[in-house]
């Protein structure tokens, strides 16, 4: 699946800078318990690189910090992965943006599901624009569905070493 920038431009926000000597911009592991805002989205320190997600009522609420185009096209991969169904893997998503930039922003988008409907799933699930329709309309960027991507993968054909005891 390829990330496009859409037809009316991205709507992604310059990633703000630290706002305390004590915020380190290039931590990457998420503290335990992210607190939430008013919103319901996960609260980031400005300047810090962290991408962070919240279920509540059915609505999926991502927030990401100092993120790239590259890092966004992942995070909705995961994304798209996971809303089909607990235990699914990623959907690989290339970035074809073209930026270059650091951005911040705000994600809102109902979960969708394709497990029968039952009483319990509809509990879960809201109303409310679906992931693809959210990123469109709230980053700016269109994904391409059903367009072929070229990718890098390594292929391993043969090992001739033969491993020795421990």
């Amino acid at each position: 699946m390829k990330m496009a920038v859409a037809d009316k431009g991205p709507r992604l926000t310059p990633a703000a800078p630290a706002v305390a000597a004590n915020v380190a911009p290039d931590q990457t592991a998420a503290p335990k318990g992210i607190p939430k805002d008013a919103d319901g989205f996960p609260h980031i320190a400005p300047g810090r690189h962290l991408l962070a997600a919240a279920l509540s009522g059915g609505i999926m609420r991502v927030r990401g910090r100092k993120c790239s185009a590259a890092d966004i096209a992942e995070e909705v991969g995961i994304l798209l992965g996971s809303s089909a169904g607990g235990g699914m893997a990623p959907v690989r998503v290339v970035d074809h943006t073209s930026l270059e930039e650091e951005f911040d922003f705000d994600l809102e988008f109902a979960r969708t599901s394709t497990r029968p409907p039952t009483a319990e799933v509809a509990d879960e699930l809201a109303v409310g624009p679906d992931l693809l329709a959210a990123t469109e309309a709230q980053l700016g960027l269109k994904l391409k569905l059903g367009q072929k991507v070229a990718i890098d993968y390594l292929v391993v054909e043969h090992i001739d070493k033969v491993p020795t005891p421990n």
